[in-house]
């Protein structure tokens, strides 16, 4: 059996993740409360050299409450990127503020610094800028506008957890951090975010809130902690018995997630721009054991991710019809994917997984996952052509910690195949 090569099927996970899973999920009386919230918190605020940290059951739940703790006046004006994530733009909306879509620069999955200025107005309040794919933005440019206009600057760590710009960790620059441990981000427990800020009056205002907020369900930690396991086991068997595009490992999340023993990472209630019950809520004691392990293997796991980005870089470099992204050279990115743009991507994705390869496709959408109601989040198609049409072209690379060298070649060769049979019937 070929090994299956998958950018977020548990991407992170190793053998001691998938034994502290089963322990944790047979210990009931450790899922709610305990230590190792206190010590993720502890481990944040020494990591970024900050006084407060708040742990979340999301990167979502972090946002929402952040914001809310800024207590801005109703309808205030949030300034996002357009090629995003729509739970973006919903933590936003039920903070009871509007998000305000900001184009992406040429060739580029930053911001666009021209369109964000002409896009401020009297009632522009909040820049937050997202470091995609752990790629960090001209963060200190993003700054300088901020404080012409006198916004406050929001960092959207989701995807960068230990990224740099100008030797400085992003998530130091701005009024706060927030920072997701899904389970194909830089730090996985399936879910889970954190909050990190320095400033002493936020935090109070955030101490208030998230008093108030509860722990969520049984059931819900329930799943999240199987989640480990079920992929664990999944992954091997994913390409087997392919009928099209169904195979024996999607059967079985087919039905692990009709039978609700799985959570999707966006519900479709959400892709409706709709509140659902899981958010906003504090992080539960057994996701923070599992975020723990992880965080003290963070530096392995970034230093795995950068060394596969360059060997990709390295060899992507002679083949054509990839297009790399710009690069600033003052930031030391952490290349949580490598993504590229191309045309016909579909057609790349499909044809990698004749060869058991899953490429990844943030986003697919100007707000992603493809289907979101861009209508009830107040985008406007057209108003951000670059991130339209990188929404049709862009593709992730797989960098995760378990690649091997050989890993990334199988993918090096698998592109030039595609590309060598496209030359091929245009001649």
């Amino acid at each position: 059996m070929n090994k299956t090569i998958a950018i977020s099927l548990i991407p992170n996970c190793f053998v001691d993740d998938i034994i502290l899973a089963v322990k944790t999920l047979i210990n009931p009386f450790s899922w709610k409360k305990g230590k190792a919230v206190s010590e993720i918190e502890n481990y944040f605020k020494k990591f970024f050299s900050v006084e407060h940290a708040f742990s979340f059951n999301s990167g979502r739940s972090a946002l929402t409450i952040g914001l809310k703790a800024l207590s801005l006046p109703e309808g205030s004006e949030v300034l996002m990127q357009a090629f995003s994530c729509v739970v973006v733009a919903n933590s936003i909306r039920f903070a009871g503020l509007k998000p305000v879509f900001v184009d992406i620069a040429q060739n580029s999955f930053c911001m666009d610094y021209k369109d964000l200025t002409q896009k401020i107005t009297s009632k522009s309040k909040v820049i937050i800028v997202q470091n995609l794919f752990g790629i960090p933005d001209k963060i200190e440019s993003i700054l300088e506008i901020a404080k012409k206009y006198k916004l406050i600057l929001v960092e959207d760590c989701a995807q960068s957890l230990g990224a740099e710009y100008k030797s400085r960790l992003v998530g130091q620059y701005g009024k706060f951090a927030f920072f997701s441990f899904g389970r194909d981000k830089v730090i996985s427990s399936t879910f889970g975010g954190m909050l990190v800020t320095e400033d002493p009056t936020l935090a109070e205002k955030i101490k208030e809130i998230y008093e108030k907020i509860p722990y969520p369900g049984y059931f819900w930690i329930i799943r999240q902690l199987m989640h480990p396991l079920i992929f664990s086991l999944v992954l091997p068997t994913y390409f087997l018995f392919r009928i099209g595009k169904f195979s024996f490992g999607k059967g079985i999340i087919f039905a692990l997630a009709k039978t609700r023993l799985l959570d999707f990472p966006v519900k479709t209630d959400e892709k409706k721009g709709l509140p659902i019950d899981d958010y906003p809520k504090k992080m539960p004691n057994a996701l923070a054991i599992l975020a723990l392990n992880q965080f003290l293997k963070l530096s392995k796991f970034n230093k795995r991710r950068k060394e596969i980005a360059q060997y990709y870089l390295k060899k992507l470099s002679n083949i054509k019809n990839v297009l790399l992204p710009n690069f600033d050279f003052d930031s030391q990115p952490i290349f949580l994917r490598l993504p590229f743009f191309t045309k016909n991507r579909d057609q790349l994705v499909s044809f990698a997984k004749l060869n058991q390869i899953l490429l990844g496709n943030w986003y697919d959408a100007v707000l992603a996952p493809r289907g979101s109601n861009l209508h009830i989040c107040g985008y406007k198609m057209g108003s951000c052509p670059r991130a339209e049409r990188a929404a049709n072209e862009v593709v992730n690379l797989p960098t995760y910690p378990r690649m091997s060298i050989d890993d990334a070649d199988k993918v090096i060769d698998t592109l030039r195949q595609y590309y060598g049979h496209q030359s091929q019937g245009s001649n």
